[in-house]
């Protein structure tokens, strides 16, 4: 899938009121039956071929159950909303490219290609905004050793070890074979160019909802006794830690300071 100019995770983050919904104070609506159509159509083409069971779990059968909004002013985009929590966005409100929210995937978590991260307390880098967070995912971070094939420009879904709930939806920089070959050879640069993540602006509109337990305050960790460590890159505690690149506070897995996961 090739990256349309109006994908940007900018929407997302605490720029005024960009991404408070509706415009001029409009309420959010059914969506139409047909437009609702249509999206499941537009999303099946763009994955080549979704799973029914999978697009049935994110898009249910009855269309009454999906509400539409408009994004403020100066984003241009549509939401797709169950019970008041964001679950896909169109973009330029065009019906040209859908994308699943990491809220949306919690419902259907296996629907795009997961991209895991090497250690949970990366995910304080992706998840919500501010100095030190709402990062892309860079190469180092990624645990390459796991990836499924996809292409690049794939929309991918991004995850920690031992939680199956995606923390974060973007495209991937790379395809997964050349993130590979790149990680072998030490390199460095964007995995996955972020366009919402669990913590941003669009969750926080929502309701501000959790996958499971593991859905922390700024970061996210795995569930008991999903993970043994294997792939950290550094001494763990389970605990609450503190980052020194990032200088933030974590209640998360802490690992000790390693910036290339953060910077490309």
């Amino acid at each position: 899938m090739g990256r349309s100019p109006e994908l940007s995770r900018c929407w997302f983050q605490p720029m005024g009121h960009s991404c408070s919904w509706c415009a001029h104070g409009a309420a959010a609506e059914c969506a139409p039956a047909q437009l609702y159509a249509a999206c499941r159509r537009a999303i099946d083409k763009q994955l080549g071929g979704a799973d029914k069971a999978l697009l049935d779990a994110l898009l249910p059968l009855k269309s009454g159950e999906l509400q539409q909004a408009k994004l403020n002013p100066p984003a241009r985009g549509l939401v797709y909303m169950l019970d008041g929590v964001p679950i896909l966005f169109d973009a330029s409100a065009k019906g040209d490219v859908y994308v699943p929210t990491a809220m949306g995937l919690w419902r259907a978590p296996k629907l795009l290609p997961r991209v895991p991260l090497k250690h949970p307390a990366v995910s304080q880098f992706i998840c919500g905004y501010g100095h030190g967070h709402g990062a892309d995912v860079m190469l180092p971070g990624v645990d390459t050793g796991a990836l499924p094939p996809f292409p690049k420009g794939a929309l991918v879904a991004v995850v920690v070890p031992g939680n199956p709930a995606p923390i974060a939806v973007g495209l991937a920089a790379l395809s997964s074979e050349d993130m590979l070959a790149s990680s072998l050879a030490r390199g460095k640069g964007k995995a996955v160019e972020v366009l919402q993540a669990y913590g941003d602006h669009l969750w926080a509109e929502g309701g501000k909802p959790a996958a499971n337990e593991g859905f922390l305050d700024g970061c996210v960790a795995p569930l008991p006794g999903m993970w043994d460590g294997g792939s950290g890159g550094g001494e763990e505690e389970q605990e609450d830690g503190r980052d020194a690149a990032a200088g933030v506070s974590v209640r998360c897995w802490a690992v000790e300071s390693d910036e290339s996961w953060s910077s490309a």
